[in-house]
C-alpha cells in the first residue's frame, strides 16, 4: 500500500511518537537532489501524464503511464545537461512530435526516510518526508512538503498516518504543483465515452480517436523493444485506421483522407517486417521443439539468422519513426482525431451509417470466401483474410454504438481472420525457410525440415477454415445490419 499526503515544508517526522507506540525506528541520512524537469512549451508530456526529469547532472529518468493496454514504462539513462539522450527522445517523439524539449522548472528536493518495524508485523513500513523548493521557473521560491507511507499491511500504514497530524491527500504531483493548471490540461488526444444513441459522426470520431491514442502510446514503446506487443498493437492501430477510412470512405468530406491512407500504408510497411519476424520467431521456436536433438541444434542456427534479420528490420522501423514524414503523419492523425473531415450525412443516427457500410463490406467478404472455398488457392485465402479484416474493423467501429450484436459478429469474423492468418503465417514462413535452404548450405537440412512442417500446417489450415466460415455466415449474427 502506498499513501501520499500533503505535509509541511519543514522535514518533520514523529520519531518519538512512533517509538512510544512500539515501533523500532531506523532513520536514513537525508538525501538532497536537484530535479530539472523537461517538457515542450505547451507541456505536452505532462498533459499526457508523462514525466521527464534530469536528476542532478548525471541521470535522466522518464516515466510513461500505463495507457492503451501497455504497462507503465520507466527509462533511466545517463547523460549531461545538453539534452535528453537519444533513447528518451525516441520514446517521447510520438507524443510530442515536432516540438522541442526544454527545461520548464527546476526544483530542489530533500528527502528524509524512516524504516519502521514491529515484532508482530510481517513486514516493515516506510515513511518519508519529501520537501521541494522551486529554484527556477514558475513560482520560484515556493516550497511545500509531502509524506509518503508505504508497506504491505494497510492497517499499519493507516496507523502511521494517524501520527502525522493534520494531513490531507496529496494534491497533484510535485511538478504539477509547481506549474499549476497548465500541466493538468487535457492531452492532444482525449478518448471520451459515447452517449446514448450517438450520431454516425460521433461514432466515427470515437473510433478514430481511440485508434490514434493507441497508436501514439504503442509507438512510444517501439524504441525500447521490450514488449513485442508494442510493434504488434501499433501496426493493428495503423491498419484499423486505414480500415475505418476505407470502410466508411463516403462519410469523409476531404480528399485528404486519400493521402492519409497512403501514409498509414507507408507506416504499416515499416512496422510490418519487425512484427512478421516476431511471429516467425515464435512459430520457429515451437517447430524446433518438434525436432530431434541434432536437428534442434541445427535449427538454432536458422533462428539466429532470423533474429539477425529482425534486428535489421527493427532498426529500419526506428529510422522511420524518427523521420519528418512520420512526424507529419502523426500530426495529421491528431488533427483528424480532434476534427474529422466528415460529411453532413454522418449527422444521421449511427445505426443507419454503421449498418449500411458494414453490410457492403460483408457482401465482399462473402464473395471472397465462396471463391476461396471452391479453389483453396493461397491467393484466394489471402484475399479472404483481408476482406475479413475489413469487416472486423467495420464491426468494431459499429460496436461503439450498436453494442453487443456488432461485437458478436466482430468476434466471429475475428476467429475467421485468425485461422486464415495462421495459414498466411505458415505460407510466409515456409517460403522464407525455403529461401534459407537455398542460400545457406550449412542450414539447408534444418531449414528444409522446418519448411516441410510449415507446409503441412498451411495444408491443415487451408482445409479447416471452411468450418469456421460456416459459423460466421449464420444469419443471426447479421440481424443488426438490417436497414
Amino acid at each position: 500500500m502506498r499513501i501520499e499526503l500533503d505535509g509541511p515544508a519543514a522535514p518533520t517526522l514523529p520519531e518519538g511518537a512512533l517509538s512510544a507506540r512500539g515501533w523500532t525506528v531506523q532513520a536514513d541520512e537525508a538525501g538532497r537532489r536537484t530535479e530539472f524537469w523537461y517538457d515542450t512549451p505547451g507541456l505536452a508530456l505532462l498533459r499526457w501524464g508523462v514525466a521527464l526529469v534530469r536528476v542532478d547532472d548525471d541521470l535522466w529518468r522518464l516515466w510513461v503511464p500505463a495507457q492503451a493496454g501497455a504497462e507503465a514504462r520507466v527509462v533511466e539513462e545517463g547523460g549531461d545537461a545538453q539534452g535528453p539522450p537519444p533513447m528518451v527522445r525516441d520514446v517521447v517523439r510520438p507524443l510530442v512530435r515536432g516540438w522541442e524539449l526544454q527545461r520548464v522548472v527546476t526544483m530542489e528536493a530533500t528527502t528524509r526516510r524512516l524504516l519502521l518495524q514491529r515484532e508482530e508485523a510481517a513486514g516493515p513500513v516506510s515513511v518519508a518526508h519529501e520537501a521541494r523548493r522551486v529554484l527556477d521557473g514558475p513560482g520560484v521560491g515556493r516550497s511545500w512538503g509531502r509524506y509518503v507511507v508505504e508497506g504491505e499491511d494497510a492497517g499499519l500504514c493507516e496507523s502511521v498516518v494517524d501520527l502525522l497530524g493534520d494531513v490531507a491527500p496529496a494534491s497533484g504531483t510535485p511538478v504539477m504543483r509547481a506549474l499549476g493548471s497548465a500541466a493538468q490540461a487535457p492531452p492532444d488526444v482525449v478518448v471520451r465515452p459515447l452517449g446514448k444513441r450517438p450520431s454516425g459522426a460521433a461514432t466515427l470520431q470515437a473510433a478514430i480517436t481511440g485508434s490514434v491514442h493507441e497508436l501514439l502510446f504503442r509507438l512510444a514503446g517501439v524504441p525500447l523493444d521490450a514488449d513485442p506487443e508494442d510493434v504488434h498493437r501499433a501496426r493493428v492501430a495503423t491498419r484499423r485506421l486505414r480500415g475505418i477510412l476505407r470502410a466508411f470512405r463516403p462519410c469523409f468530406a476531404s480528399e485528404a483522407v486519400v493521402s492519409l491512407d497512403d501514409e498509414l500504408a507507408w507506416l504499416a510497411t515499416r512496422l510490418g517486417p519487425t512484427r512478421d519476424a516476431d511471429v516467425m520467431l515464435e512459430r520457429l521456436g515451437d517447430t524446433r521443439d518438434l525436432l530431434g536433438e541434432d536437428e534442434g541444434a541445427a535449427a538454432e542456427g536458422v533462428l539466429e539468422l532470423l533474429r539477425e534479420e529482425r534486428r535489421g528490420h527493427w532498426g529500419e522501423a526506428i529510422e522511420a519513426l524518427r523521420s519528418p514524414r512520420c512526424v507529419a503523419l502523426l500530426d495529421a492523425l491528431v488533427a483528424m482525431a480532434a476534427e474529422p473531415p466528415l460529411t453532413a450525412r454522418t449527422d444521421a443516427p449511427a445505426h443507419r451509417i454503421m449498418a449500411g457500410h458494414t453490410r457492403r463490406h460483408w457482401r465482399r467478404l462473402r464473395r471472397r470466401a465462396r471463391q476461396a472455398a471452391k479453389t483453396l488457392e493461397e491467393a484466394d485465402l489471402h484475399r479472404t483474410r483481408l476482406a475479413a479484416k475489413r469487416v472486423r474493423y467495420a464491426c468494431e467501429t459499429a460496436a461503439l454504438a450498436e453494442g453487443e450484436p456488432a461485437v458478436r459478429l466482430a468476434t466471429a469474423v475475428g476467429g475467421l481472420q485468425e485461422v486464415l492468418g495462421a495459414h498466411q503465417d505458415a505460407v510466409v514462413l515456409r517460403d522464407w525457410l525455403r529461401r534459407v535452404a537455398r542460400g545457406h548450405p550449412v542450414l539447408a537440412l534444418a531449414a528444409s525440415e522446418m519448411a516441410g512442417i510449415e507446409a503441412a500446417r498451411a495444408r491443415d489450415t487451408a482445409a479447416s477454415w471452411i468450418e469456421v466460415w460456416r459459423r460466421v455466415e449464420r444469419k443471426r449474427l447479421r440481424r443488426w445490419m438490417r436497414a
